[in-house]
């Protein structure tokens, strides 16, 4: 929240001046993305990424939150590689 003690700037921005707020790049939504999953339990040859469309921002964790069709599964992932020249549907 800005304060006017700080000149109506908020405490980020005066401790990092050069730094944006939010890490994350904005993207549009409903397109095309690929969430990549590195977990352990993964072998070798397995598929290491879903194609899903890109939902949005989540509130309570870093990440996409994405939706897979093929999954009909809802998830979050901060790996994503977003397509933005093609829709999903």
């Amino acid at each position: 929240m800005p304060s006017s003690v700080l000149n109506n700037n908020i405490p980020h921005s005066i401790l990092f001046p050069h730094e944006p707020l939010h890490l994350l790049p904005l993207n549009v939504f409903r397109y095309s993305c690929f969430a990549h999953n590195f977990g352990p339990s993964l072998a070798k040859l397995f598929a290491r990424s879903h194609k899903c469309v890109f939902l949005g921002f989540t509130k309570s964790q870093k990440g996409y939150k994405c939706f897979s069709p093929s999954l009909n599964n809802y998830f979050t992932s901060a790996n994503v590689t977003f397509i933005e020249s093609s829709f999903l549907f």
